[in-house]
C-alpha cells in the first residue's frame, strides 16, 4: 500500500473488461432493443459498421471506425468477419464481445464459420476513434487467434493444451491459465487463455493506434508544471501492455510472433531489442518527515541514437499488478532518469507546490520499452523493498508534546540535526549560541568540503564551521567588525542575527528577491539593522514578531525559538 499525502491528486480509471460470447447465429446480428441503426458505413471489404450511438451518427466518422479496424493486421481470416456494432451504453457492464461460432466437417474437422462480428459498448462515452482502438484491436485478436487455431490447428480453445500455441507461450507452467465456458461462476479473466491469446494479438499484431503510448511525468515535473490530476486507465499501452504482468510480453517469447504469422501465411522479422536496459534505484532521501524521494536510473537500450525508444518506468505492488502506476516516459535523447515518491517546488512568489506520497512494503519498478514499430519488451523487474525507520524520538526530563515547540524539535530529532544533552535533558529556554545555530545552518544545507581538521581548541574552529561561515557570507565583518573582533562563537545568538544568517542561507541557495512579498509590519521596525531580512523571514513565516506587535531584534534566542526557524528554513527550501 502507498502512504498519500497528496496535493496533487491521481485518478485511476478502470475500463470494462472486453470478452467474447458464442453464438448460434450464422450471421451478425443488431441487438433488438436497440431499434433501427443511426447510421452504417459498409467498406470495400463488405464489412459494416453499424451504430446506434449519438456519438458514432456521422457516416465519415464509421468509415474511421473501418479504416482503424483495417489497420490491424489481417490475412484470410478477414473474410469471415462481417460487422462491427457501436451502442451507447453497456448493458451486460462491459467493454465489447466477440462473437466466434463453428461447425463440424464430415471427417469431425473444425469448419470456422464466415459473419463473425464484434460489439463495442459505451459509444456515447467515445468521441474519437483513439478512444477505444485498443479495444477494437483486442476483439479482432479474438477472430483472429480462434479462426487459425481453429483452422491450422484444428484445436478448439478448449483444447488448449494440446496446442503449439501452449507449448511456445508456455503456458502449462502456468496452473491458473484456463479455458472458461460461458457463465463460469469461477471467472477470472486474468487467466481466460482467450483473453491472454487475443491481448498477444495486440502487441503482435494491432495497430499503431491501439498501440499508442501516454506520456507519464514523474513527481518531480508534476510539481514544477502545476500538474494537479493524473489518469491512469488499463488500455494505456505503455502502461499496461497486456492485461496479465506474471506472463511474459508477447514479444518476449521466443517463437510466438513467427507462429501466429506463419499461420497466416506470412513470415517477416521478429521484433528484438538489442539490449534489456539495466533499472537501479540510484539513491533515496527524505522531503517531509517519512515522505521519501527515488531517483531511478537506467541503461539505454540501443548506444545507437538512430534507434529511437520509448520508455515508460511503472511501480506495483507485488500482491497486485493489475494496474501500474505510471512513474515517467522517456523517449531517446532525455535523460534515462526518474523521480517517484515525494517532491516539492518553490514557485518564487512564496508558495510551493508538494506532493507527499511513499510507497510500504515490496513494490515491483519495471520499464516498458517501445520500439519505433510500436513493440514493447521489458527491463528485468527491479523488487523494492520499502520499509521506514520510524525510530522512536528521544523522550527528555524537561520536555515533552505539550511544549509549543515540539512538533519543530521531533522533525528535527527524526533528520538527526539536534540532540539533547548527556543528562537526558533537553532545555529548550536555554539560550542558543552563535556557534550553535551557525553549526545547525550548515548541516542542514551545506557540505564541508574539507574533513581535515583545523588546529584549535574549540569545535566550531576545529571542525571548519566557522571557515564555512565565513567562505559561503553567512557572516560578514560588516556585522562583527574587521577580522571578526565581535564574533564571539560562544555568546548568546541575537533574533536579528538569526534572521540575517537564515536570509543569507536562502539568498546562497535559490535568492530571496520577491520572496513571500506579504507585507509584515513591527511596531519597533525602525530601530531594525537589518530590515529586509527580518521582513523576509517574517513573511515567510519562518520567524514571527511576540503578541505586543514587535519583533526585538536584540533579543536572545532560546534553543525552541532557533529550532522553529530552522524548521521553516527546511519546509521552505
Amino acid at each position: 500500500m502507498k502512504k498519500k499525502h497528496l496535493f496533487f491528486p491521481y485518478k485511476v480509471l478502470w475500463l470494462l473488461f472486453t470478452f467474447f460470447l458464442w453464438t448460434n447465429t450464422v450471421f451478425a446480428q443488431p441487438r433488438v432493443e436497440y431499434g433501427e441503426p443511426i447510421a452504417r458505413y459498409k467498406g470495400p471489404l463488405g464489412i459494416e459498421i453499424i451504430s446506434f450511438s449519438s456519438n458514432w451518427s456521422d457516416v465519415k466518422k464509421l468509415e474511421i471506425v473501418y479504416k482503424e479496424l483495417l489497420n490491424n493486421f489481417h490475412a484470410e481470416e478477414i473474410e469471415y468477419f462481417s460487422a462491427v456494432y457501436i451502442y451507447p451504453d453497456s448493458p451486460d457492464g462491459v467493454a465489447a464481445y466477440y462473437y466466434p461460432d463453428f461447425d463440424f466437417g464430415k471427417n469431425g474437422q473444425y469448419i470456422y464459420k464466415k459473419g463473425r462480428y464484434i460489439e463495442i459498448f459505451n459509444g456515447n462515452e467515445y468521441t474519437d476513434i483513439s478512444q477505444f482502438a485498443r479495444i477494437l484491436s483486442h476483439e479482432y485478436g479474438h477472430h483472429f487467434m480462434y479462426y487459425y487455431l481453429i483452422t491450422k490447428e484444428n484445436k478448439h480453445f478448449a483444447q488448449w493444451k494440446d496446442t503449439e500455441y501452449a507449448k511456445i507461450r508456455n503456458l502449462k507452467a502456468y496452473p491458473k491459465v484456463k479455458y472458461y465456458y460461458y457463465n463460469d461462476k469461477e471467472y477470472d479473466h486474468l487467466w481466460d487463455i482467450c483473453e491472454i491469446a487475443a491481448e498477444d494479438y495486440v502487441q503482435l499484431f494491432g495497430s499503431s493506434l491501439a498501440r499508442s503510448s501516454t506520456m507519464y511525468y514523474d513527481s518531480q515535473q508534476r510539481v514544477e508544471n502545476n500538474i494537479q490530476e493524473v489518469y491512469y486507465d488499463n488500455h494505456s499501452f505503455n502502461l499496461l501492455p497486456q492485461e496479465n504482468l506474471f506472463l511474459p510480453l508477447a514479444t518476449e517469447v521466443e517463437g510466438l510472433y513467427l507462429y501466429w504469422l506463419g499461420l497466416a501465411g506470412y513470415t517477416g522479422a521478429v521484433p528484438s531489442l538489442p539490449k534489456k536496459p539495466i533499472l537501479t534505484l540510484k539513491e533515496y532521501y527524505p522531503i517531509y518527515e517519512d515522505y521519501y524521494q527515488y531517483y531511478f536510473q537506467w541503461t539505454p537500450a540501443s548506444y545507437n541514437s538512430q534507434e529511437q525508444y520509448e520508455y515508460t518506468l511503472v511501480a506495483y505492488p507485488t500482491e497486485n499488478i493489475q494496474l501500474p502506476e505510471a512513474i515517467k516516459t522517456v523517449k531517446t535523447g532525455e535523460p534515462l532518469e526518474a523521480i517517484a515518491g515525494s517532491a516539492l517546488h518553490y514557485n518564487g512568489d512564496g508558495t510551493m507546490n508538494v506532493l507527499l506520497e511513499n510507497y510500504e512494503g515490496d513494490y515491483i519498478f519495471r520499464l516498458f520499452i517501445k520500439n519505433k514499430r510500436g513493440y514493447v519488451f521489458s527491463s528485468q523487474p527491479l523488487q523494492v523493498k520499502f520499509q521506514y525507520d520510524h525510530k522512536k524520538v528521544p523522550t527528555f526530563s524537561d520536555y515533552s508534546s505539550t511544549h509549543w515547540s515540539y512538533p519543530y524539535t521531533k522533525f528535527l530529532l527524526q533528520m538527526k540535526l539536534i540532540k539533547g544533552y548527556p543528562d537526558g535533558t533537553f532545555r529548550p529556554e536555554r539560550l542558543m549560541t552563535r556557534s550553535e545555530f551557525i553549526s545547525l545552518i550548515i548541516r542542514s544545507f551545506y557540505d564541508l568540503e574539507s574533513k581535515e581538521k583545523l588546529k584549535s581548541d574549540h569545535w566550531f574552529i576545529r571542525d571548519g564551521y566557522l571557515k564555512k561561515a565565513k567562505d559561503l557570507g553567512l557572516i560578514q565583518t560588516k556585522d562583527y567588525g574587521k577580522n571578526f573582533e565581535r564574533f564571539h562563537m560562544d555568546d548568546p545568538i541575537t533574533r536579528e542575527e538569526m534572521a540575517f544568517i537564515s536570509a543569507r542561507c536562502m539568498e546562497s541557495i535559490f535568492g530571496i528577491d520577491g520572496l513571500c512579498m506579504d507585507s509584515v509590519e513591527f511596531q519597533d521596525q525602525d530601530h531594525f539593522q537589518y530590515s529586509k531580512e527580518i521582513r523576509t523571514m517574517a513573511s515567510c513565516r519562518i520567524i514571527q514578531g511576540y503578541p505586543d506587535g514587535t519583533f526585538q531584534p536584540k533579543r536572545h534566542a532560546t534553543r525552541a525559538e532557533a529550532i522553529k526557524i530552522l524548521y521553516g528554513l527546511l519546509r521552505l527550501m
